[in-house]
């Protein structure tokens, strides 16, 4: 049953037949109830086993699109890198200033 979790690969028996081999257990968990590790996975609370959830599916040959727009991100980077130059020109500047002030002071 398409979108139940079953994992197939090509090149069984015949080169056009899938081999089973394994099948994904679909959870649906509550808010809460997952944690992400320092690993960056994620766990439920207490390592408890979640149940299966006839409700939940898996959408064979899709894509997950990325949760960052590229362009704003390359946009931003791009202001940080510009905003840290400035601060060490800035720093650089107060520097010689400094050292000019010393200069005339001793």
């Amino acid at each position: 049953m398409p979108g139940d979790g079953y994992v197939a690969a090509a090149g069984g028996q015949a080169a056009n037949t899938l081999a089973g081999v394994d099948r994904i257990r679909l959870v649906n968990p509550s808010q809460g109830q997952l944690y992400r590790g320092d690993d960056g996975l994620f766990r439920s609370r207490g390592d408890a086993e979640l149940p299966a959830d006839a409700a939940v599916s898996v959408t064979s040959g899709a894509l997950e699109l990325s949760n960052v727009n590229a362009v704003d991100a390359m946009v931003r980077m791009i202001d940080d890198a510009r905003f840290y130059d400035q601060q060490v020109k800035l720093a650089s500047e107060n520097d010689a200033a400094s050292a000019r002030l010393m200069r005339m002071s001793g």
